[in-house]
């Protein structure tokens, strides 16, 4: 299989040049030739064309139905094409959940975009010219309701992938807060860090925890003392 990204196909045409008139090929630093060779098979090496290939066959049988009512329903199986959809933007998602986006691939929400946009450019065709002997393909219509599920599925893991950034952007912003009253006032208390944040009293608590388990900063020795505080580490 082979990878989309532009710096595989440059790489290609050269080997390809020098092997053409004859020329000494290059090797690469050893640095870069270890990155090539420790880098992995990735599912996306697989998934990329597979779903453009499969897509652009679907667009030409849906185009071929569409201009010529004489030609049969394409004998593709939507089911299949969803999942296979699913498998692609699931992948894309699973990289932007690691910290490791794709950007060279097509995303799969573009994909869905362009089934959308023929079906209202097919839709509205026929509704303009009516006499033009065109027709509607009969799978487009449940190939884009499925796609819509699977625009959706993506939709929440993105929502839930940028609430994650926000949560830990305002935890960090919450623990410097913390750190200057600390520097500030020697201590704090978990109804102080309540106050302070504008939190509970019982989250707050927690954060303290969280930044006590991390080093930030460590309790009062008397674990019991109803009035517990946290201060700076002892160095």
């Amino acid at each position: 299989m082979f990878s989309p990204g532009a710096g595989t196909w440059k790489s290609a045409a050269v080997n390809a040049a020098r092997r053409f008139f004859c020329l000494p090929r290059q090797e690469p630093p050893a640095r870069e030739r270890l990155k090539e060779e420790e880098q992995p098979h990735t599912l996306r090496q697989t998934l990329y064309p597979l779903t453009f290939i499969f897509t652009a066959c679907y667009l030409v049988l849906e185009f071929r139905e569409f201009f010529s009512a004489a030609h049969p329903t394409p004998q593709f199986t939507p089911e299949l094409y969803q999942g296979l959809l699913v498998a692609y933007g699931s992948e894309q998602e699973v990289r932007r959940w690691k910290g490791k986006p794709d950007w060279s691939a097509l995303g799969a929400q573009f994909i869905i975009y362009a089934w959308f946009l023929l079906y209202i450019g097919m839709a509205m065709t026929i509704n303009f010219y009516p006499d033009a002997g065109w027709r509607m393909p009969k799978d487009l219509g449940r190939i884009c309701t499925e796609a819509l599920i699977v625009l959706c599925g993506l939709g929440a893991s993105r929502y839930l992938h940028a609430r994650r950034a926000r949560l830990a952007a305002t935890e960090t912003g919450f623990e410097e807060q913390i750190l200057d009253y600390v520097r500030d006032h020697g201590r704090i208390t978990s109804a102080e860090c309540a106050s302070l944040l504008g939190l509970m009293k019982r989250q707050a608590q927690r954060t303290l925890i969280k930044m006590a388990e991390k080093g930030l900063v460590e309790p009062d020795e008397d674990r019991h003392h109803p009035n517990r505080g946290y201060r700076l580490p002892k160095t």
